[in-house]
């Protein structure tokens, strides 16, 4: 876990992860079937909008600073793009 982010933002990735690495198991088919990726790609968009709202919201409580919330947004930026190109 990185330390400069709050566990928060990080436990529903965790869950998500966890969640989708259990269908992938179930299925035996991972990524390679068509339904199963576009729900993947998702729950993945889903996150990153779960954990803007986040960490705008620890913003707002005063639990980290606009300095934290501006580096966790350019990563969530960063891991929007990365969907879109996929």
């Amino acid at each position: 876990m990185n330390p400069r982010y709050p566990e928060s933002l990080h436990l529903s990735s965790y869950l998500l992860d966890t969640t989708l690495a259990t269908l992938a198991g179930e299925s035996g088919e991972g990524d390679s079937n068509p339904a199963h990726y576009a729900r993947h790609q998702e729950l993945k968009r889903e996150l990153v909008r779960i954990e803007r709202r986040t960490a705008v919201r620890l913003r707002n409580e005063g639990r980290i600073n606009d300095e934290v919330l501006r580096r966790v947004e350019h990563e969530l930026d960063l891991s929007e793009e990365r969907l879109s190109l996929m």
